[in-house]
């Protein structure tokens, strides 16, 4: 992703008719917002919306804070892993119960794929336990 002072090294077939020297030279000049002689009336909307796109993808690509995942990610994942299941399966059907616990509420999640018709059916009950 190019910033709109980098128009030039922009790829893809969606920016051709706009990577051209003379659209590049009207780009930047609509986007300049150093000019004086705005000749549309939406040049300095222009010139904003550009500035606050390339803002956007300055944060993107500096957002180097945010690998991993968060402690609260990490417990439902564990929660996922160590859950209680069991599952039956015949010629056609799977059938399979699983008890899952989120923050100390227990569910009973009953659930059941009849490959029998195409495309396959699933279909999934909670029952809330007390």
């Amino acid at each position: 992703m190019e910033k709109s002072d980098n128009i030039g090294n922009e790829t893809g077939s969606t920016f051709v008719n706009l990577t051209g020297s003379t659209n590049i030279a009207e780009i930047n000049e609509r986007f300049d917002d150093t000019k004086t002689d705005n000749i549309l009336p939406g040049d300095n909307a222009l010139s904003y919306l550009s500035k606050k796109v390339d803002d956007c993808i300055d944060a993107i690509s500096n957002n180097d804070g945010k690998k991993g995942i968060t402690t609260k990610q990490e417990g439902y994942i564990i929660i996922n892993n160590e859950k209680v299941s069991q599952g039956l399966t015949t010629k056609f059907h799977t059938l399979s119960f699983d008890v899952v616990n989120v923050e100390g509420a227990y569910s009973l999640v009953i659930s059941v794929i009849d490959s029998s018709v195409k495309p396959s059916v699933k279909k999934t009950a909670s029952i809330k336990l007390g």
